[in-house]
C-alpha cells in the first residue's frame, strides 16, 4: 500500500539546518554557532549567531511574490542610505538582495539582516513623542521615493476595506452584525475617499507598525519589518499608534485612560511639529482606526489556514465592541 503524502500549507526549516544554508550562500560571516526560531506565523524569524556576529533570518512564505519582496528591499536600503533606523539588509556571495530555497510547498525566499541587540521599548511620553518624530522621518524620507512593480499592493480602499470585507463576511453568521459591518465600512469609504492622493498626505506608509516591530537600543527607537508596505493615506499609520493603544498592545508604564490619552497627544505632537497633517486628516482618524481593525481581521481569515481560524474568530469578537465604539465617534465627524 502506497503512503498518502498530504499538501503542506507552511513549513517550519529546522533552525541549525537553515543557519547552516544560510552561511553558504553568504561569505564572510564565519562559523554556526547556533540558530533559533524567534517567530513563526505568516513569514518566520531566525536568530543567527555565528563566530563573527549575530543576524536575522526572515523566510517569506511561498505565496509571497518575488517582486515585492524586491520592493521592500529597495526601501530598506533608501531608509539605511538615510541613517534610518531599522536594521541594514545584507548581500549574498551573488552579490544579490535574497536567495530562495525549497520547502514541501514550495519555493521560499529568504533575506539576511544585521542583528540589532535591543528590545522592546515601555513607552512613556517621552518615547511616544521620539516615535511621532521617527514616523515623520520616515513619510519625509520616502516623499519621493517611487515603486518600481506595478505588482506591489496599494494601501488603497481594496487593500484596506474590500479585501478584508470579504473575508470577514465569511465568518459573520449574525445579519445584525452584517448590517453594522456595512454601515461601518461605508462611512469609512466616504470620508477617505475625500482625502488627496498627492504629497504630503499620501505617500510610502510602512503599513503595520505594531508593538513587536518596534525596538529600542541605547534609548532610540528604530523599525523593523517593512512587509506591508505601500502607498497610502499616510494618517494610516498614524493612527495605527492610537490603534494600539485602544487595543492594548502598546506596551507603556501606565493603561489608565488619562495616561492612554497624553501618550497619544505626544504622539500626535511630535509628528505634527516635524510634517504638515492637515485638519482633514486628523479627522479621518476614527475611520483609519476602524479601518486598521478591518485590515487585521481580514488578513487573519485570509491566513486562517496558516495562522488558524480559532485566533482570528477570537480576535473578532474582541475587537468588534472597540470598533463600534469607533464607529460612534466617526459617525459623530460626519
Amino acid at each position: 500500500m502506497s503512503k498518502i503524502i498530504l499538501p503542506v500549507k507552511h513549513s517550519v526549516f529546522e533552525a541549525y539546518t537553515l543557519g547552516n544554508q544560510v552561511l553558504r550562500n553568504y561569505n564572510g560571516l564565519g562559523k554556526i554557532v547556533n540558530c533559533d526560531l524567534l517567530a513563526t506565523g505568516i513569514h518566520d524569524v531566525y536568530r543567527l549567531k555565528t563566530t563573527m556576529a549575530q543576524y536575522i533570518i526572515k523566510v517569506y512564505a511561498c505565496n509571497k511574490r518575488k517582486s515585492e519582496i524586491l520592493e521592500e528591499a529597495k526601501l530598506i536600503n533608501h531608509l539605511s542610505s538615510k541613517r534610518f533606523p531599522t536594521p541594514a539588509l545584507i548581500k549574498n556571495s551573488k552579490e544579490k538582495q535574497m536567495y530562495h530555497t525549497h520547502a514541501p510547498e514550495g519555493i521560499r525566499y529568504v533575506l539576511l539582516f544585521n542583528y540589532i541587540n535591543g528590545g522592546q521599548p515601555i513607552f512613556d511620553f517621552s518615547s511616544s513623542s521620539q516615535y511621532g518624530k521617527l514616523i515623520a522621518k520616515l513619510h519625509a524620507y520616502t516623499d519621493h521615493w517611487k515603486i518600481s512593480s506595478p505588482k506591489k499592493t496599494a494601501l488603497d480602499i481594496e487593500c484596506l476595506i474590500d479585501k478584508p470585507l470579504y473575508h470577514i463576511r465569511q465568518a459573520l453568521s449574525s445579519r445584525e452584525k452584517n448590517k453594522i459591518l456595512t454601515e461601518i465600512t461605508e462611512a469609512c469609504r466616504e470620508i477617505i475617499q475625500q482625502l488627496p492622493i498627492t504629497t504630503p498626505s499620501y505617500g510610502i506608509c510602512h503599513g503595520d507598525i505594531v508593538s513587536n516591530g518596534i525596538m529600542m537600543r541605547k534609548n532610540r527607537l528604530g523599525i523593523l519589518d517593512f512587509e506591508w508596505f505601500g502607498q497610502g493615506w499616510r494618517v494610516y499609520d498614524i493612527s495605527q499608534f492610537l490603534w494600539s493603544i485602544q487595543h492594548g498592545t502598546l506596551p507603556a508604564h501606565q493603561n489608565s485612560l488619562p495616561s492612554a490619552v497624553l501618550l497619544w497627544e505626544s504622539f500626535l505632537n511630535a509628528y505634527k511639529t516635524h510634517r504638515v497633517l492637515s485638519l482633514q486628516e486628523e479627522k479621518a482618524i476614527p475611520a483609519f482606526l476602524i479601518v486598521r481593525s478591518l485590515w487585521m481581521l481580514g488578513l487573519q481569515f485570509a491566513f486562517s489556514n496558516t495562522l488558524g481560524k480559532l485566533d482570528a474568530t477570537y480576535n473578532l469578537e474582541n475587537i468588534w465592541d472597540i470598533m463600534c465604539e469607533n464607529r460612534d465617534m466617526l459617525l459623530k465627524n460626519l
